[in-house]
């Protein structure tokens, strides 16, 4: 019999993470059958190895390479293809599903074809870094208005979908794959514009792991900036008056305006993630306005 959902887990150097999300699997209570999906991007470290050894705790685990194309998107598909579930659960290694999630995610997918879960970052970001960044963003229902002018978008790492709307959509897509951080934003999209609304399921929580040095906070937003504004070209029209030097313009005055008023850790890891934003939008838009040849 095939199973109700498979969890789909994509992992590069996920050693240090990978067993706190195996096992808070490992306890789930839930009517639905289930596997479990790990998919190595050619990682270099022992995740394979930590993967392998909850195998006797949950016997539907299989270990899937995916090594020969680096990206989540990549390897996200790839697990997607293994797999033998109507309906996929996508998770994130470095990230920890509460008590309760494959039951709740379960019962959302019996009368939806596309849901998300609700996030909560309290639990395993400790750091003035992390903890500066857990306000707003999928807390309380997923984002909008940035990328797409009316439709919502949700993280990858907490998203359930039905495998035929999966399939229907081609996936992710594997051309954002460098620059990580956006692709299930469009993937949200595509799936919508495809007629398949997102619903947003509160009782399903997943504890979201933030980075926690400067470099990692920085890098990331710099990714997610540029690959978001890749991915907002595609939906949303461009306005003639926003040129490349008015947005620099108008970037570095708002920098200045935010510094000049950090009073505390937290303004400033915010400041620094804003930084970071800027500096990945910039080298989008530089990159977007130049004349194809």
């Amino acid at each position: 019999m095939l199973p109700r959902l498979s969890v789909i887990i994509p992992c590069y150097n996920s050693e240090t993470t990978l067993g706190v999300q195996l096992s808070a699997l490992a306890t789930q209570v839930c009517g639905y059958s289930w596997e479990v999906i790990v998919v190595d991007n050619g990682s270099r470290d022992t995740t394979i190895r930590v993967a392998n050894s909850f195998a006797d705790r949950m016997p539907a685990l299989r270990v899937v390479d995916a090594s020969a194309t680096r990206g989540a998107a990549y390897a996200r598909n790839a697990g997607a293809k293994a797999s033998r579930g109507t309906a996929l659960l996508f998770c994130d290694a470095d990230d920890e599903m509460a008590d309760g999630y494959l039951a709740a995610m379960g019962r959302a997918l019996e009368t939806h074809a596309f849901v998300a879960c609700r996030y909560d970052f309290g639990r395993l970001n400790r750091s003035w870094l992390a903890r500066a960044r857990g306000e707003g963003g999928q807390g309380n229902g997923p984002a909008g208005g940035y990328c797409h002018p009316t439709l919502p978008y949700a993280g990858a790492g907490g998203l359930g979908v039905a495998r035929t709307v999966h399939e229907g959509v081609g996936g992710f897509d594997m051309t954002l794959k460098a620059m990580a951080g956006q692709e299930d934003t469009d993937y949200c999209i595509r799936v919508q514009l495809a007629g398949t609304p997102l619903v947003f399921v509160p009782e399903a929580v997943m504890h979201v792991r933030f980075r926690d040095t400067v470099a990692g906070v920085f890098a990331q937003a710099w990714a997610w900036a540029e690959s978001g504004a890749y991915v907002r070209r595609r939906y949303v029209p461009q306005d003639p008056s926003l040129t490349v030097a008015r947005t620099a313009y108008d970037l570095a005055r708002h920098l200045a305006w935010k510094l000049v008023r950090v009073r505390s850790r937290a303004d400033l890891a915010q400041w620094i993630w804003l930084a970071g934003w800027c500096g990945g939008l910039m080298t989008a838009r530089r990159r977007l306005e130049q004349p194809r040849e």
